[in-house]
C-alpha cells in the first residue's frame, strides 16, 4: 500500500513557506519527468495531446514556483528527482503512477492551503496549483479511460 507523506506544519513562517515552495518545485519537477516519460511512449496523437497540455501546465506552474521563489528567497537550492521514483513497467503503469503522483499533490495543495488560510502570502498560487491539477486529475482519467478502451480491450478480443 502507499502511504502518503504529511504535511502538517504548526505555524507558517517564512521560513516555512520557503520550504513549501521548494517542496511545490521538486512535485512539479518530479511530474514533468513522469509526463516526458509518457510522452516518449504515447501510442497515439490523442494521448500525446493530453499529455501534452498537462506537460504543458505543469512547466508554466514550475516556472511561476520558481520566479517567486527567486524573488522571495534566493537562487533555488539544487535538488535530484531519484529515477525509481519516476520509474515504471508499461505505459498503463505510467499513467497510474502519474494519476497516484498528481493525487498525492493535490492533498499536498489542500493541506497547504488549510494552513495558509484565505488572504495570506501564498494563497492565490496554492489555489491555483490546486485547480489546475485538479483539472488535470480528470485528464488523467480520461486517457487512464481511453487507453484501456482503446489499447488493453482490443487487445483481449
Amino acid at each position: 500500500m502507499h502511504r502518503r507523506p504529511s504535511y502538517y506544519f504548526v505555524q507558517l513562517t517564512g521560513a516555512n513557506l520557503q520550504e513549501l515552495l521548494f517542496q511545490s518545485i521538486r512535485h512539479k519537477s518530479r511530474s514533468i519527468n513522469i509526463y516526458t516519460n509518457l510522452l516518449n511512449q504515447s501510442p497515439d496523437e490523442f494521448i500525446t495531446s493530453m499529455l501534452s497540455s498537462i506537460q504543458a501546465t505543469e512547466l508554466n506552474t514550475q516556472s511561476r514556483l520558481e520566479e517567486d521563489f527567486m524573488k522571495a528567497y534566493g537562487p533555488i537550492p539544487s535538488y535530484t528527482i531519484e529515477q525509481p521514483d519516476i520509474a515504471y513497467a508499461t505505459f498503463l503503469d505510467g499513467v497510474l503512477l502519474a494519476l497516484r503522483y498528481n493525487s498525492e499533490v493535490i492533498t499536498f495543495e489542500r493541506e497547504v492551503l488549510d494552513k495558509l488560510g484565505e488572504g495570506r502570502l501564498g494563497h492565490d498560487l496554492y489555489d491555483y496549483m490546486l485547480r489546475a491539477d485538479m483539472g488535470q486529475q480528470d485528464i488523467l482519467n480520461t486517457l487512464y479511460t481511453y487507453y484501456l478502451h482503446e489499447f488493453e480491450l482490443h487487445t483481449r478480443l
